[in-house]
């Protein structure tokens, strides 16, 4: 028996380990507790085309992107009901260009100050031989609409 005592502090910091693990999962608020902290959208969802780059969190290309309204942000989606890839600040944008390559693709530029006032840019894509200039439209005067302090930012529409 006298050798199983030298086992029982290891016993008991395995265990205070545990205990810890335990109450810090059951203190951690759930991914719908955080969205919900994030803020309900204040407006149906509108496309945004191909994601290409520039979003902080998303490295990779996405086929098809949407983006809801927040209280402060633009929270742009993969599809129309899937993962977030990204947030914009509403009031952070300071320039949205539209260029056009042939007939049928166009491609969203936006342009804005993160927290740490560091320029980003954002590139979106819309492939379509008949609606990709009209649904790049669409998307700019969405964002250009639901912007905040849009007049102090000077926003520029390119074509």
């Amino acid at each position: 028996m006298h050798g199983y005592i030298q086992y029982l502090p290891i016993v008991f910091i395995i265990a205070l380990g545990f205990m810890v693990y335990l109450l810090g999962r059951a203190n951690k608020p759930s991914a719908k507790a955080v969205e919900n902290l994030k803020g309900p959208e204040l407006t149906a969802r509108f496309r945004m085309g191909q994601y290409l780059e520039g979003l902080p969190e998303q490295k990779d290309p996405c086929p098809l992107v949407s983006c809801g309204i927040t209280e402060e942000s633009f929270v742009i989606r993969k599809g129309t009901e899937g993962e977030e890839i990204g947030r914009i600040a509403r009031n952070s944008i300071t320039n949205i260009n539209i260029s056009k390559q042939g007939d049928k693709i166009c491609f969203l530029e936006i342009n804005w100050d993160d927290l740490c006032s560091a320029q980003q840019r954002a590139i979106f894509r819309f492939e379509d031989k008949q609606r990709a200039e009209a649904m790049t439209n669409e998307a700019a005067q969405a964002l250009k609409k639901w912007q905040k302090d849009a007049e102090k930012q000077g926003v520029v529409f390119n074509s």
